[in-house]
């Protein structure tokens, strides 16, 4: 029976609550997306010259590079306006973000030999174009306390047969060829610092959300107009990508072969480390529906849902717990069955 009665108190309760005022929380939605490309490292702006190896060595190779990386960042989800507290917060779609890497390596060899007294150097060969895609996808926007913070791209990009061509010896007794391979290493991790949000009749007043789920409060808005405001996330990105090149050269020499074992030439890209601010990007919410007739009328039934206690101007009635409601709503409803017995012996 007390199960019974606390059951229905918890109802008697709810619905109290949701008649004593208006809505109790009257949140608008807008989407959010935003995204950013960046060239941290253009194939011109990076040189790599391994020199002469291995040192002493009767066969030699020199390798040389140019590297590019160009970053692509997105990040898609919904931002709320909530009118009741006039504060603002942004929620990531699932799997709505994503980081992707555009890897390039131009590479090019040269070959030299000393032999049985046979000596050799060759040209610089044509350079020799590599490129890799890596991605990895999240939830946005990876600010503080974000579950997905940070998201980390840590992949061994794929070793590839990057080419195997004749050396072009200009010697009667002696030929060769030389073999490389490419691959390479990427780490990488990327966090969101904030959302810089402001209204546009206000541009100079500007509020950040700096952490997951965080409401922050912006300037009370008319509630006849929509609020419209700009939005732009700022995200910090650290990446080390090293490339491995696999050099391995024969060479012939009056019918013997003479091999240059294959080695690894690490060629370390640039350290990444940076803040990157992506365009602000314009949101609308519209206002709050008008109050309905009679709302007014409550005033005698206490203060409307959400003023007092210090609540935030929010409460949700849905969450009741009904062992603690009953200790304050049964003792209302015996009452009204009271009354109802009264009634029915008149």
């Amino acid at each position: 029976m007390r199960g019974m009665f606390g059951r229905i108190s918890c109802i008697v309760f709810a619905l109290t609550l949701g008649s004593a005022g208006p809505a109790l929380a009257v949140i608008e939605s807008a989407p959010y997306f935003t995204s950013h490309e960046e060239q941290v490292l253009g194939v011109d702006d990076f040189d790599f010259d391994s020199g002469w190896i291995p040192s002493g060595s009767p066969i030699q190779v020199r390798m040389t590079a140019h590297a590019g990386n160009t970053i692509y960042v997105e990040m898609d989800g919904t931002a709320h306006y909530d009118w009741e507290i006039d504060s603002v917060s942004f929620e990531g779609a699932t799997e709505g973000g994503l980081l992707e890497f555009d890897l390039g390596l131009e590479t090019s060899s040269q070959v030299m030999f000393d032999i049985l007294g046979y000596t050799w150097t060759g040209d610089l060969m044509d350079p020799i174009l590599y490129g890799v895609f890596e991605t990895i996808t999240f939830d946005p926007y990876l600010l503080l306390n974000h579950p997905d913070r940070p998201a980390v791209l840590d992949a061994d990009m794929p070793r590839q047969d990057g080419f195997e061509i004749p050396l072009g010896i200009d010697l009667i007794v002696a030929s060769g060829s030389i073999a490389v391979d490419i691959g390479g290493h990427i780490h990488a991790e990327l966090t969101g610092e904030y959302i810089d949000v402001w209204d546009v009749e206000t541009p100079t007043e500007i509020t950040s959300v700096t952490e997951y789920q965080e409401w922050a409060p912006l300037a009370p808005s008319s509630r006849e107009d929509p609020l419209v405001v700009m939005a732009a996330l700022g995200v910090h990105l650290t990446a080390d990508i090293t490339f491995l090149l696999y050099p391995q050269v024969i060479v012939t020499v009056l019918g013997t072969d003479y091999t240059l074992a294959e080695i690894e030439v690490p060629v370390p890209l640039p350290t990444v480390d940076q803040d990157y601010y992506m365009e602000p990007v314009e949101l609308t919410f519209d206002p709050p529906p008008p109050p309905e007739e009679g709302d007014d009328d409550d005033d005698d039934l206490g203060p409307p849902a959400g003023q007092g206690d210090g609540d935030g101007g929010r409460v949700s009635v849905g969450a009741c717990d009904c062992s603690t409601a009953h200790d304050r709503a049964s003792v209302g409803w015996l009452g009204l069955l009271v009354l109802a017995g009264l009634r029915r012996r008149r």
